[in-house]
């Protein structure tokens, strides 16, 4: 997807491009750019190469209270055989991104840990590609399923202990589902579910959204035989009106 465009600066540890850190290259970016393709960090690590899921990531976030804007986070693996490829890995309590851009495949956005916050970013992926245990809010997104030969799952929630304990979990509010490159007037023949519960207590809810004709009426799917979880739907909008399920 990103092919075509030209880089100012590379980052590489084998000192083969401009810079050996990604704090070094952002650091020299111009202030006030113009949106998130103008800032681009790249990686293609992935699970058939052997590495383990949060080892794939193009970029991890640990430290309290990160700000990112106007960043593009990509993990570029070749797709499907890459399997899990992950773009950006985030345990980074009161961590907030803003008119940020991940793209990727299965796993594209990790968020694992702690308090997180996404506002008017765009998230692409194909195969649970927002998932972990973080406790995430996120506000006017767009979230785009791309095509894949298997079924397409939003989410994969990772909340493991008792659903009382409110410190993991993920809320959507005023954001779009729908399929990247889509044919106007042109019925989908991609469905996607909602989600499918990862740990026990997997907790979701997608409220005052649109949700375009590539969601599948029945909304979720089941995995690992959990029975726990609490899934919601509230005065959501579009092509399809899936049931509440929690």
């Amino acid at each position: 997807m990103q092919s075509s465009i030209t880089y100012n600066a590379t980052v590489a540890q084998d000192q083969s491009g401009n810079y050996t850190r990604i704090n070094d290259a952002i650091a020299a970016a111009p202030e006030n750019s113009d949106a998130a393709a103008t800032t681009i960090i790249t990686g293609n690590k992935s699970n058939a190469e052997g590495f383990k899921t949060y080892d794939t990531a193009t970029m991890f976030v640990g430290g309290p209270g990160f700000i990112a804007v106007s960043l593009t986070i990509e993990n570029s693996a070749p797709q499907p055989n890459s399997r899990q490829a992950v773009a950006l890995n985030s345990i980074a309590d009161r961590s907030a991104f803003y008119k940020c851009v991940f793209l990727g495949y299965q796993d594209t956005l990790y968020a694992d840990h702690n308090r997180q916050f996404y506002k008017e970013c765009d998230i692409y992926g194909s195969v649970d590609f927002i998932f972990g245990s973080a406790k995430a809010m996120f506000q006017d997104c767009n979230i785009y399923a791309r095509r894949f030969p298997l079924e397409n799952v939003i989410t994969a929630q990772a909340k493991e202990s008792d659903p009382n304990i409110k410190d993991s979990g993920f809320s959507f509010q005023n954001c779009k589902i729908t399929l990247h490159q889509r044919p106007c007037h042109i019925k989908s023949e991609v469905k996607a579910y909602l989600g499918r519960p990862w740990r026990n207590y997997a907790t979701v809810v997608f409220m005052e959204s649109y949700l375009d004709d590539i969601v599948a009426p029945e909304g979720w799917i089941p995995f690992n035989n959990n029975t726990k979880m609490f899934y919601a739907e509230y005065n959501n909008r579009g092509r399809v009106q899936t049931q509440v399920r929690g």
